[in-house]
């Protein structure tokens, strides 16, 4: 499997009595000749799941 783009998305909502942090990332992958889709599924979410946690945590911490 092979990351061909990745978007990591960040966007701040602020009022008066609301606040909200959003992050969510994308990835588009080409697949190896040997490679299923549920493989790649995976292994897409293994790398970019803690990603998004750990910038998401680090937004958190900025507000507390």
């Amino acid at each position: 499997m092979q990351i061909t783009n990745y978007t990591l998305r960040y966007t701040e909502r602020r009022s008066v009595n609301y606040q909200s942090i959003e992050v969510s990332a994308e990835a588009t992958v080409e697949l190896n000749a040997n490679e299923s889709i549920e493989e790649a599924h995976k292994l897409a979410l293994k790398d970019l799941v803690p990603k998004v946690r750990d910038a998401a945590d680090r937004a958190i911490q900025r507000y507390e």
